[in-house]
């Protein structure tokens, strides 16, 4: 059976306890790479095992990964902020026997009320928001150990190819990091609900959303209070080389899986920002920017590369180890 009262899956295929699937057009659930980067990392995040560990998937869609976190023993939370995408879940939940699931309808921003979590999963949301930063910071106080994040990054260059296929601003400051305006909606979410829950595949509240570099977004976990971050590469599982060529995938859509990790002595959300300079454009912090389409300043681009190189040779930058130091140092 593939069919709820809602209409029918649009994304997560699961399988089911009398063995039917969800959405047989789509990979299981159990084979996409977010997934697998959770399952691969537990056992170094909880060597000793995570019977009881919990996990909050933001904006769980259907529900499939927060099911199958379930079946892997965490004690697993989705939330999501449709009416629809949450019907569709609960069906899932009352044809699987899994006492640990459970699903929320509500914002992704409240997330605080329910937690704390010892894991957060947050894959096609983060680049929905308009405020990263301070999303990243209430996702941060929910959070013991780890976050896994999938979004788009803004290209650093126009010429990119994710600029134009997203039409995306020019390269602008927000929140004190550099990055690039996307248009989310073409009319007003507050004056027509309605049409606001049609759209599964759009922000919530915000008309625009706002996609940070892949420098400043990896410095954004770090002030978050992550003193590890990792990027991953699960998604390559089926899938050649050729997928991180400038042709594949990766770098056509600027999309990429993160994962910050809190070990050992980790700073306060907001820490470390109070200990570096805020970036600057025209000499003052800019805490906006022009919106999708708009023109950009030759001069304030090229202050804007300075920018991104004082983040590249900050320390968060570089802030990623080995598996087996990382190892080594979750053990202590």
């Amino acid at each position: 059976m593939t069919l709820t009262a809602t209409g029918g899956f649009t994304a997560h295929n699961v399988q089911l306890d009398d063995g039917s699937y969800t959405f047989p057009q789509a990979n299981p659930i159990e084979t996409m790479g977010d997934y697998v980067c959770v399952k691969n990392l537990l056992p170094l995040l909880y060597p000793e095992g995570w019977a009881g560990r919990s996990i909050v998937d933001l904006g769980c869609l259907e529900g499939g990964f927060a099911t199958e976190f379930a079946r892997l023993g965490l004690d697993s939370t989705g939330i999501d902020v449709r009416e629809a995408n949450i019907a569709n879940a609960e069906y899932i939940k009352s044809r699987t026997s899994l006492p640990n699931l459970r699903f929320i309808r509500d914002d992704a921003w409240n997330v605080g009320r329910y937690g704390p979590f010892d894991m957060i999963f947050c894959v096609g949301l983060h680049y929905h928001m308009e405020d990263q930063h301070r999303f990243l910071q209430e996702m941060a106080l929910a959070c013991r150990k780890a976050i896994f994040i999938d979004t788009h990054v803004a290209p650093e260059f126009d010429h990119e190819p994710a600029v134009r296929t997203f039409n995306l601003g020019p390269l602008t400051m927000h929140e004190g990091l550099p990055g690039r305006w996307y248009a989310e909606h073409d009319f007003d979410p507050a004056a027509d609900k309605d049409r606001l829950e049609s759209l599964k595949w759009a922000s919530w509240e915000n008309r625009r959303s706002f996609w940070p570099t892949k420098g400043a977004l990896v410095r954004s976990l770090r002030d978050a209070g992550f003193s590890i971050v990792l990027e991953d590469f699960d998604q390559l599982l089926n899938w050649s080389a050729h997928y991180l060529s400038p042709e594949g995938w990766h770098y056509q859509t600027a999309r990429a899986m993160f994962v910050g990790i809190k070990a050992g002595e980790t700073p306060m959300p907001g820490q470390a920002a109070a200990e570096a300079p805020p970036h600057r454009l025209n000499g003052a912090v800019r805490t906006d920017g022009p919106a999708a389409g708009e023109t950009a300043d030759p001069a304030e681009s090229q202050r804007l590369r300075a920018t991104l190189e004082a983040v590249y040779a900050s320390t968060s930058w570089r802030a990623t180890a080995p598996l087996r130091a990382l190892s080594r140092l979750l053990r202590r």
